[in-house]
């Protein structure tokens, strides 16, 4: 099969071999490299992303993907409320989704494949794997690749590593022009990661993990009907004002520790940290009334700020009597998040006539105004402790058993503020 990059790729080059002369060759060269690099890629990605899948739950690497579950709802339920999220197999707390720029795939786990892990859910589990380096990799990797919406992408990946693999590096930027959704939302994101690894010896491994990921629009939209009845068809969608805003910035990081010992012994140990805020944080709702004219109110979030702390330690023995592989496990996860919102008043912008074509995008709204002082904010406050015991029973290929103990200790506060 052909690659739609493939034919990109081959009709860069023909052009190249007619049209480039002296310096241009050198312009046209990167461009034919980055182009290919692109496809290089873009076949890698497309094999990792049926190699890698078990079962058809969900599999994806970068922007391929396959299965039927994503990364933020499994058989009906919002991962983000059940917290069922590993990193190559460690508990871990997000505040937001993981950038690709650390990552280099992500498995849904559902059904058998989720009972066999350590700390299984019963709503399915996804699961990160991290960029890694290799001993002697000296990889660099840009690629230029336009998309829907008529968005303009930059990537970067890279890996370097010393020969005999002790010290490492794998990670990656990700860069993206203005893109125009058809609800006229203007969005763009920006993020840079970093994954280090450091080889103590041949037992002890210490992986770290960083990101940082900013995002911007103009504001989020939403349409209310003031009669009980379908609302006419829009030629516009968008009535936030010129000066909304949504900001958002996010940090992720972490340390991974695993380590083998003595005769059947292993210890994995891990710390996440998660800052994820929105400031601000603007919405439009516009109700729509049988006249075809909209009442619009807008709404501004102050500080929408939450972060998290989780860590786990598991300690496994395995050993073998007679047939019988067994392993047991003894662990502890614990949960620390903390969110704040810090919401003002709505103000009403007024009526705005939905037939008009308003080609500054004004919609004859006033400027700005002044914000009052925020009364105060909500917070919410979340400690989850969780001590487990486990057993795995594997008779060869065949028989897998597995048992688990898990005793939590969940509590949840809003003190007032």
């Amino acid at each position: 099969m052909i690659s739609p990059i493939g034919g990109l790729s081959a009709l860069i080059t023909t052009l190249s071999s007619v049209l480039c002369r002296n310096a241009i060759v050198r312009v046209c060269g990167v461009l034919a490299g980055l182009v290919m690099a692109a496809q290089g890629a873009w076949a890698a990605d497309s094999d990792n992303v049926i190699l890698n899948a078990r079962d058809a739950f969900g599999e994806r690497v970068g922007v391929e993907t396959a299965g039927i579950y994503t990364e933020a709802q499994v058989r009906g339920f919002s991962l983000a409320n059940t917290g069922a999220y590993r990193i190559e197999g460690a508990y871990f707390v997000r505040d937001y989704t993981l950038p690709d720029s650390v990552l280099s795939g992500v498995s849904v786990k559902a059904g058998v494949n989720a009972a066999r892990l350590v700390y299984p859910s019963p709503s399915g589990v996804v699961e990160y794997r991290l960029r890694s380096s290799k001993p002697g990799d000296r990889s660099f990797t840009a690629t230029v690749s336009h998309r829907e919406l008529n968005q303009t992408v930059v990537e970067t990946a890279f890996s370097f590593a010393r020969e005999d693999g002790k010290f490492g590096v794998a990670g990656g930027t990700f860069y993206t022009t203005p893109v125009l959704y058809p609800n006229e939302v203007n969005y763009k994101i920006h993020n840079v990661g970093l994954v280090p690894q450091w080889r103590l010896n041949d037992h002890v491994r210490v992986r770290g993990l960083a990101s940082v990921e900013i995002s911007h629009y103009r504001g989020e939209i939403g349409f209310l009907s003031a009669v009980a009845a379908l609302p006419p068809k829009l030629s516009y969608h968008n009535f936030n004002p010129l000066w909304a805003i949504l900001e958002r910035q996010t940090i992720n990081t972490g340390v991974l520790m695993d380590a083998q010992w003595g005769d059947g012994w292993s210890l994995s140990a891990t710390t996440f940290y998660a800052d994820h805020r929105r400031s601000p944080a603007d919405f439009s709702l516009t109700t729509i009334r049988p006249n075809r004219t909209g009442d619009v109110s807008f709404n501004r979030t102050n500080d929408q700020h939450s972060k998290s702390i989780s860590s786990e330690s598991v300690l496994g023995y395995r050993f073998a009597t007679g047939p019988v592989t067994n392993t047991l496990t003894a662990a502890v996860r614990n949960r620390r998040s903390r969110t704040l919102v810090v919401t003002l008043a709505p103000i009403r912008l007024g009526l705005i006539d939905l037939t008009k074509d308003y080609e500054d995008n004004s919609f004859g709204f006033s400027p700005e105004p002044l914000y009052p002082v925020p009364p105060g904010g909500t917070q919410s406050n979340v400690d989850h402790l969780t001590g487990s015991l486990g057993y795995t029973g594997q008779f060869g290929s065949r028989l897998e058993l597995r048992g688990g103990l898990h005793r939590s200790r969940y509590k949840k506060t809003s003190p007032r503020r």
